[in-house]
């Protein structure tokens, strides 16, 4: 190896045979002369990547048979202005050569990094974050239309649920007086029965009959009859405050009334047969006064599994009966 005008390269001596020959005296007694070669490392690095791909990349060429350092026989330089990526600096051993170890050190430029950056990366980073905001936003579009679509369904239930509420109120309340129908009142003395039995309190049955009211109907006319029974219905039902105590219309001019729990029934029925005639709805012609009177029969029982709610309410019927019997205007205890 030698150095001639800033050039390192390589001296070659290969011996020539005549024919090939397996041991060493063989071919030294068939050696026909010597070939010589003289290589320039600088020529022959420039002309192998002249016109290549590894134009703008900085190479070395390093011989590290002797040093694990290596020492440089040739550096190919693409610019001697340009900045280095060393960051990005790759290392290459090479196939043993002439019993010498070669490696090869290859570092770009930035020109070269330049030249080869395309633009597709930051179309694909681009159309990748317009497809993120894009999905975002639709992704929010729907989950605000799920809530509005919840916030719909929430208030159309309710609405549903209170139009229930009222048409059900509707079905257990009497179109004309305003208070509990017959069937609410069925539904509601079978409950109440099955509690006082199953806590073995007191039940009872008030029943309210209107004196000579086809007479008052058929005279007055039907129309002052409907504000007669309106005045009496609110006038009964404001008689009791409890929770659990019901009145309803029974039935044409009949009311009935059940109390839970309670002790003093036949004065509470008094009470209302008075707070009726003290209403002073003048009926000229009912036989007993000239206004508007009732009839009333009382009857109260603790539950027992022998007998059952109607029993009871045939019994303040009875008592009803024996009131009207008697007079009128009046309470009957059964």
């Amino acid at each position: 190896m030698q150095e001639k005008s800033n050039q390192k390269g390589f001296l070659t001596f290969l011996p020539v045979y005549h024919g090939l020959f397996n041991t060493v005296a063989e071919r030294r007694d068939n050696i026909s002369g010597f070939i010589l070669g003289v290589y320039r490392i600088g020529d022959i690095f420039n002309k192998s990547i002249l016109h290549t791909s590894a134009m703008g990349i900085n190479m070395s060429l390093e011989d590290e048979t002797v040093s694990v350092t290596g020492d440089i026989l040739h550096v190919h330089r693409s610019s001697a202005d340009e900045k280095l990526q060393t960051d990005l600096e790759y290392y290459k051993q090479l196939p043993e050569f002439a019993g010498r170890k070669w490696s090869i050190v290859a570092t770009p430029t930035d020109g070269y990094i330049s030249e080869r950056r395309s633009i597709l990366p930051y179309v694909i980073f681009g159309s990748g974050l317009i497809l993120v905001i894009f999905v975002s936003i639709y992704l929010h579009m729907i989950s605000q239309r799920s809530i509005v679509v919840k916030q719909l369904v929430q208030k159309k239930t309710r609405e549903l649920s209170e139009a229930n509420e009222k048409l059900r109120q509707i079905s257990l309340t009497d179109g004309l007086t305003g208070i509990a129908n017959r069937r609410s009142y069925d539904d509601y003395l079978e409950k109440e029965w099955m509690r006082a039995m199953r806590e073995k309190t007191s039940i009872t049955i008030i029943m309210i009959d209107i004196d000579h009211f086809k007479l008052f109907n058929d005279h007055y006319g039907h129309s002052v009859g409907d504000k007669c029974l309106k005045k009496i219905a609110q006038t009964l039902n404001s008689h009791f405050k409890r929770p659990a105590d019901l009145v309803a219309r029974y039935g044409g001019e009949e009311f009935s009334i059940i109390l839970p729990n309670t002790d003093d029934a036949f004065d509470i029925a008094n009470n209302c047969r008075a707070a009726v005639e003290a209403l002073h709805i003048f009926h000229e012609h009912s036989d007993i006064s000239n206004v508007v009177t009732i009839s009333v029969g009382v009857s109260s029982t603790i539950p027992t599994g022998k007998s059952g709610p109607y029993e009871l309410v045939n019994n303040a019927d009875k008592a009803l009966y024996r009131a009207k019997e008697s007079g009128r205007n009046t309470v009957d205890l059964n």
